[in-house]
Order: structure tokens, then sequence, then C-alpha cells
């Protein structure tokens, strides 16, 4: 049984009340309290602060140093893990691919993850994992692999090239959105962002601004966040009124800049259905990916579908806000900040119901991306190296059937195929030939 404690200035039993600051002083008033002020501040010493509460956020003294850190991290041991299938879930491995070798990488290799029942501390383990079996592989390989000499499909290269595959963690993949059936990796890459943007703690009350501001201030954002702006330029009085939002990921649709006969090409090559019966089914599947034998699109590039993307818009009677005049005005666009990785998905799905399946444009990209002509204030960091290539390999032009590839580069300019559990290094030409569906670009 607890002893009964006397006040320190009138030695009354059952004091109730203890100094706030010290915890440690007992009293049965406030006035006692007070009276015996002048002889106890002397020895009265405040208790340690309690330590805030955790979160997967950094103050913003500590962040840019700790930022620059994390995101100056390399990668020279190779991308040599694949990850094993689980039933449909090659959509899933291809994207936690490209965040294994991603700047995100860097963060969760330093820093220390609070809890463990998220999606940033479950990433962290699978990336940590994935990092220490490389560096093992890489230091037990007999030869280099992966010189500019290297042919694609060199058999000294695949047998120099020590790999391994591993199982996807049931933690992590409870956390995704597979559910045993084939799934859209862009939405897989969108819904881990939100449950690593919920994993640093948001509070729920947040809405509009202040949500927005809250996500400028997570790692989440500093690597995959980018600021948009859209502005209305008076052509009267030259008044411009920008609006910005936060983007994670930049959709750029690869109808844009078709013309009216190309689609209609498209439609009639996408009414052929080839599952529909086996003989057609085997053709399809001897003519691989498109949608028939005919004449694709007509292809582009993705500066060009950027262009398009940022491309000024006329407005014909706008009330402008300053002059007050209805008249006419330009809609501009850019990136007002722009992001430490740029994840960037091609739409092949086309709107309005234009044509039956999955447009398969052809698509070209080079190693660098040069963003600032698509900056509102361009600074002199705007240039790109694409490190990561997510691919779907369709049949006959089919969005619900297929099969997710991704090539990697690692720090040493190697580039990597990554189909699940099969591993193998490519050249630079293999990569390039492949018509992209997801493109992963980080700062240079």
């Amino acid at each position: 049984m607890e002893t009964s404690k006397t006040c320190a200035y009138c030695s009354k039993p059952d004091a109730l009340k203890i100094c706030g600051r010290c915890r440690n002083q007992p009293y049965c008033s406030l006035e006692c309290q007070r009276s015996d002020w002048r002889r106890h501040k002397a020895s009265c010493a405040p208790l340690a602060p309690p330590p805030p509460r955790r979160t997967n956020r950094l103050h913003k003294d500590a962040f840019r140093p700790f930022a620059k850190k994390a995101l100056s991290k390399k990668n020279n041991a190779g991308c040599r893990v694949g990850l094993r299938n689980e039933g449909n879930t090659c959509y899933l491995t291809c994207v936690l691919q490209c965040l294994t070798y991603s700047p995100l990488a860097g963060y969760l290799l330093e820093l220390d993850v609070d809890g463990s029942n998220n999606m940033m501390a479950e990433l962290q383990s699978h990336i940590r994992k994935v990092w220490k079996r490389n560096e093992l592989l890489s230091r037990t390989e007999p030869s280099r692999i992966g010189s500019e000499e290297d042919s694609d499909d060199s058999a000294e290269t695949v047998q120099a090239c020590k790999t391994e595959d591993i199982d996807v963690a049931r933690s992590l993949l409870k956390r995704t959105l597979h559910n045993g059936r084939m799934q859209d990796a862009h939405e897989a890459l969108v819904d881990i962002q939100a449950q690593l943007l919920e994993s640093c703690g948001a509070s729920k009350s947040l809405t509009g601004k202040a949500l927005a501001e809250w996500e400028r201030s997570t790692i989440v954002h500093d690597v995959f966040g980018s600021d948009l702006e859209q502005a209305c330029v008076c052509s009267a009085c030259g008044f411009r009124s920008p609006s910005t939002h936060v983007e994670m990921m930049l959709m750029l649709n690869a109808t844009l800049g078709l013309r009216d006969e190309d689609f209609l090409l498209s439609a009639e090559s996408s009414m052929e259905k080839p599952w529909e019966s086996r003989s057609a089914t085997r053709e399809a599947l001897k003519r691989g990916s498109g949608t028939s034998p005919r004449a694709p699109p007509p292809p582009t590039t993705v500066e060009e579908l950027l262009k398009l993307y940022f491309s000024t818009e006329t407005i014909d009677d706008y009330a402008c806000d300053e002059c007050h005049e209805r008249c006419r005005c330009d809609k501009v666009s850019g990136f007002r900040t722009t992001p430490n990785c740029l994840a960037t998905y091609i739409d092949r799905q086309p709107q309005y119901n234009q044509l039956f399946g999955k447009l398969n444009r052809v698509v070209t990209f080079s190693e660098t991306l040069d963003l600032r002509p698509f900056c509102v204030e361009p600074g002199s960091d705007e240039i790109y190296r694409l490190y990561a290539v997510v691919c779907h390999l369709d049949v006959a032009g089919s969005t619900f059937f297929g099969h997710y590839v991704c090539y990697v580069r690692d720090d040493r300019e190697r580039w990597w195929l990554l189909d699940d559990e099969s591993v193998r290094p490519v050249g630079w030409d293999a990569v390039r030939r492949v018509n992209p569906y997801m493109l992963f670009y980080a700062r240079a």
C-alpha cells in the first residue's frame, strides 16, 4: 500500500497535490505551495519534456541535409533480385521494382520509420531486403557484367550475372489492391503513394489548401510531388490568375495529336476480336502485341505528348476579375515546381469509347528528358535521366489480359530486364525499342 504524503509546508498528512514543475514536492493546498515557493524554487528542477509523437516526417531544419543525402544514394550493385509471381501479381512486382530503385529508396534506407503496421514500414523492409541481397550477390559474382560492348543476347553476359528471386512479403501483399486477379500497374502505384502519405500521419480534418500544404511537407511529395500551375491570361489587361495543385504522377494520353482519320482506322482494327474464336486467338498470338496486322497509328514521342499536354488553350467570352471585361483569354499551364522523381503514365485507353481495347501507339523516348520548356520558371536542374520503364505485353490490344515487365537502370549505367523471377542484363538498344506503359525519371 502506498504511504500517504505530508505537505512540505504545513506537514499536514494526506497531501493530494504536487508541484506541477518537478512533479515531486507534495502540498495540501495551492496556498501552501505559493508560501513554500521561495524555499522550494532553489531545488525545483523541471522534468524532461515527453518525446514528441513520431511520424514519418522530418523537421524542416533537418529535412534538406537529410534529403540531399537520401537523394544521392547510389545503387552500384545492380538489380539482381527478382520477385516471384504470387498469381497474377506481375503488375505489382513491376511497381515494387521501380520503387525499390527509385529516389524513395534513399530515404527508406536511411530513415527510421515509425510503426510497423503501415505501408511505409512494409516497403522499407522490402527495399532493405532487396538492396542487401543485391550487395551480397554483387560481391560474390565472379566477373563484371553489363559493359558497353556486351550485346543484348550475349551468353557470356547472362552467365556472368548472379541473380536470385525472393517472395513478396505477405504483409506487403495484403496492403495492396491485389485480389488474385490481374490489376493495373498505374492504379497500384497510385494506391501505394496514397498509403505512403497516410503513413506520414495526416489529420483527417485537413482539406483543400491545408491538405496540399501538408502533402508538400512529406517525403512522398519530396520524391514524387510536383506543383502544376494553370493560369488564365486576360487579352484585354494582361491580368494573370494562377492556381496550383499537387500532382504525384503525370498522365499523358496516347491519343494526343491523333487526327480523326487515325481514330477511324484504329476503330476498324479494334472491331476484330480474336479471343472470340480459337483460330483467331492463335493468329493473334503469332502476331503478338497489336490490334491487327494493319498499319498502327502514327508514332509520337514523350516530348511531343508533354508539349500537347501543356499546350495553350483559348477561351472565348472570359470574364476577367481585374478589368471586369468579357473578352478572350489564354489558358496556360506548366510546372511551378518539378519533382525529384517524375512518374509518367501513358494512358492507352481512348476516351469516350473512340475505339475498343488498347491503343498500341508507338511512343518513343530517350535516356534524358529536359523539362525546362514545360516549366513556368525553369531552374538550372530540370534535366532528368530515365531509370525505369514498365511495359504491358498484351494480346490483340486487349486491356484485360497480358503481362507486365519492367526495365531498370542502376548507377553503373547497366540496364536490367526484371520479369517476375527472371532477371537478366540488357543493353539500351533493347530498352529503347519497347513501347512504354509507365516511365520513371530521376533528376540528373
